[in-house]
């Protein structure tokens, strides 16, 4: 038997090298912060930590989607890579933000999930996030590109979701983040749900 030398490597070193996290200022409030801080209060947050690798394999996988993604655009389109945005004190990081020709513009939001594909719909956090990034660029379009890696047997697919919410589908969204963000920095006027 040939002799061998086993390496393991660390995932997350592996995918800061290929792709570097933008620094985070944990002084503000950010839309992931705000959006499980409201699972939270319902007893739906995540507990404990995710399986190892879980996430750098995300941050691998949003890089090479938004690679894909930037190969077959259409050249008049441009896209700005972990699009920073703030409004209201709420910071949100979009994995992209495109704009197109036409003079619209676009969120795009990459997933990998290690299931079979469902109706990203039905995912609160996901609907939550995609409707804060939309608002916070001005826009009701979403496009969300999700790799799913299922097993038994193994299959891995790759899906587009072409999203279009409504104005007040945004804002209901939006205040809901806003009323988290107050309860979260003591504000007692957030005890009762406002829409204003």
């Amino acid at each position: 038997m040939a002799e061998m030398n086993e390496h393991i490597w660390d995932v997350e070193a592996a995918a800061d090298t290929f792709d570097p996290p933008r620094p985070r200022d944990h002084t503000q409030a950010h839309v992931s912060s705000l959006i499980e801080s409201s699972l939270q209060t319902i007893g739906r947050g995540y507990s404990g930590t995710p399986p190892e690798g879980i996430m750098p394999m995300g941050r691998i996988w949003e890089r090479v989607g938004l690679d894909i993604v930037e190969s077959r655009a259409d050249p008049e389109t441009s896209m700005v890579r972990q699009l920073i945005v703030a409004r209201d004190g709420i910071v949100g990081t979009l994995d992209a933000g495109i704009f197109h020709a036409d003079g619209t513009t676009s969120v795009l939001e990459l997933k990998l999930k290690f299931s079979l594909p469902r109706d990203p719909r039905d995912n609160f956090r996901y609907m939550a996030q995609v409707k804060s990034y939309a608002h916070m660029l001005g826009t009701r379009d979403v496009t969300m590109l999700i790799m799913h890696i299922a097993h038994g047997p193994p299959r891995c697919m790759l899906r587009s979701y072409d999203l279009r919410f409504t104005d007040t589908e945004l804002a209901e969204n939006w205040q809901m983040l806003r009323n988290v963000k107050e309860v979260a920095d003591g504000d007692e006027r957030a005890t009762e749900p406002r829409m204003d």
